[in-house]
């Protein structure tokens, strides 16, 4: 829409999670004033189709995998502690 001219269309970044009521995208006519023909090709140039989708908010789950024994023998210090933690990671 954007390329069309004497029209403009803002958007959030893409992959940002929303809220109910949240504002998507903003738009405005840039002259005030234009022809519907214009206007009619934007809405042509949609197919019939939303502009936006929204898709539901997956969590994602990740694991450790360590490799090795010497933990296990006790060749070196099992340091795992809260500073390794990843910000955000349900445990």
């Amino acid at each position: 829409m954007n390329a069309l001219g004497e029209m403009m269309i803002a958007t959030r970044h893409s992959n940002f999670p929303v809220k109910k009521g949240d504002l998507l995208a903003g738009t405005r006519i840039i002259p005030l004033i234009i022809r519907k023909d214009k206007m009619e090709k934007a809405v042509a140039l949609t197919g019939g189709r939303p502009l936006f989708r929204i898709l539901p908010f997956l969590h994602k789950t990740a694991g450790i995998i360590i490799t090795g024994n010497e933990v296990f023998y006790g060749r070196i210090k099992d340091d795992f502690t809260m500073k390794h933690r990843i910000k955000g990671f349900r445990y």
